[in-house]
């Protein structure tokens, strides 16, 4: 499904990061970001990626 620039995220998706390379024994923990989620409320559409409604992201980093 290819996404529109301003479509918004109605459901979460939790699935495991591929990653290529290697990533440092050291590096473990939580990194957690804030970014626009939801660009409509009710009939009025948002066009700016400042407006836009907020979502969470969160990434686990638990190599041990």
């Amino acid at each position: 499904m290819k996404k529109q620039l301003f479509s918004s995220l109605t459901e979460e998706i939790s699935q495991p990061l591929v990653t290529r390379g290697s990533i440092p024994g050291w590096l473990n923990g939580v990194f957690m970001r804030n970014g626009p989620a939801k660009f409509e409320q009710g009939e009025t559409k948002i066009t700016s990626w400042g407006d836009g409604y907020a979502m969470l992201h969160k990434f686990v980093l638990n190599l041990c």
